[in-house]
């Protein structure tokens, strides 16, 4: 149940397992009982905490002169928010089915609708209900989703934010995470195919050749 994606890919990495936990220690246990499962089919195991995950639109699908590339920040905050059962329920139906009414949700958790509203826009307001998306099923288009691992030969506080400042404008980019663990700075992209990553990645690497060491890719 902690596990959000699982991703089988082609490049240095078959598979990824992205968890999300409360804290280290509990997923220890969980990761273990899947060592000990499939330990024989792992050759090596490479960890990485996203400490902060920037998101942004499809905007390669928008006209550009309507381009928004503000992101939502997942790992911004550090306050940790309680909640309570109700909040849970809302949050489980939303989940399940993000469009329902608040006339639905009243009915079906058996609370006032006025007890509804106000708990989604406290739980809005609290940045708990960050966005609601729809997920873009990006091979119908032809186009393939690629993640890109960068490594920094020269790390500081302002090369870091100015790659992702770079990065922010593109409109292929979806995603960039500030991870800890093999790589300095992560991020996602949708392109046409290998030909398309190659110019982007070339330029990137020609902006930002005193920072960027060495990347690799991951389809």
């Amino acid at each position: 149940p902690n596990i959000n994606w699982a991703i089988l890919g082609d490049g240095e990495y078959n598979l990824v397992l992205d968890y999300l936990v409360k804290n280290l220690n509990s997923i220890e246990s969980e990761f273990d009982e899947f060592k000990y499962r499939f330990s024989r089919y792992i050759q090596n195991i490479f960890p990485s905490i996203a400490f902060r995950i920037f998101h942004f639109k499809h905007s390669y699908l928008y006209d550009e002169n309507n381009m928004d590339r503000d992101p939502v920040i997942v790992g911004e905050s550090p306050v940790v928010v309680d909640i309570d059962k109700e909040d849970w329920k809302i949050l489980q139906c939303l989940s399940k089915k993000p469009r329902s009414t608040y006339l639905e949700i009243s009915s079906s958790l058996k609370i006032s609708v006025k007890t509804v509203t106000k708990k989604i826009n406290e739980l809005t307001k609290k940045r708990i209900i960050m966005q609601y998306k729809i997920k873009i099923n990006t091979n119908v288009f032809g186009l393939e989703h690629q993640k890109v691992f960068l490594y920094l030969k020269n790390y500081t506080r302002e090369n870091i934010y100015e790659i992702i400042s770079y990065l922010r404008f593109q409109p292929k980019v979806i995603f960039i995470t500030k991870p800890f663990g093999v790589s300095d700075l992560e991020f996602e992209i949708i392109v046409s195919g290998r030909r398309e990553l190659f110019e982007f990645m070339r330029e990137l690497k020609s902006k930002f050749a005193e920072v960027i060491a060495d990347s690799n890719t991951f389809l």
